[in-house]
């Protein structure tokens, strides 16, 4: 099993997780899970004119990962840098949708399962202090637009429609979201990441 995403996934919590699970779940099974998320990542190969360096997209490295690996299934977690932080825009959206397209297609030729993750909420409040409104000049990783939530949720919304012939995809968004307000109505400063929103 390989996994790909963007710092969240380089992270590994939630895949420790999930590891857990399917060995308390199936211990007399064996999973060989190779997690290779790379922080700033993108599907999309975007990048903002205020990163310090061009971020880094998965297209680049994966078919050296799936000949490497050889993997059965494939777990991809795309979506927070892929907006670079901006207002959604059609060309954006674009290119997120043609970057998952493309990892679909590599997958597939591989011989191995997607399964697809919809992209975490963005958290305005732990960095309220960064996040610029829809009228700023510019917007990047370290002033990001205000309302960069709603870019996530589209991208959310049209992984969702995906046929199952090309992906299963799991919603994270849609009810990460609904906790996340559900908790504020009791907790004015509860948030998942206290650090930068996402």
């Amino acid at each position: 099993m390989l996994w790909l995403g963007d710092s969240i996934t380089q992270a590994g919590d939630y895949i420790t997780f999930v590891e857990y699970f399917l060995e308390k779940k199936y211990p007399a099974d064996r999973f060989d899970v190779i997690s290779i998320g790379l922080a700033s990542e993108t599907a999309s190969c975007l990048s903002e004119k205020t990163h310090p360096f061009p971020r880094p997209c998965v297209q680049e490295r994966l078919q050296r990962a799936l000949t490497l690996v050889k993997p059965q299934i494939v777990v991809a977690c795309y979506g927070m840098n892929d907006g670079i932080y901006h207002p959604q825009s059609a060309e954006r959206m674009q290119a997120f949708k043609q970057g998952i397209e493309k990892l679909i297609a590599a997958v597939h030729a591989a011989g191995a399962q997607l399964i697809l993750l919809t992209p975490p909420p963005f958290d305005a409040l732990p960095v309220k202090g960064k996040v610029v409104p829809l009228s700023a000049a510019d917007f990047g990783f370290m002033s990001p637009y205000e309302g960069y939530d709603s870019v996530l949720a589209d991208y959310g919304r049209w992984e969702m429609h995906l046929p199952r012939s090309e992906a299963t995809v799991l919603d994270l968004h849609t009810p990460m979201d609904a906790y996340l307000a559900k908790r504020r109505e009791t907790d004015a400063d509860f948030s998942f990441a206290k650090k930068d929103g996402k």
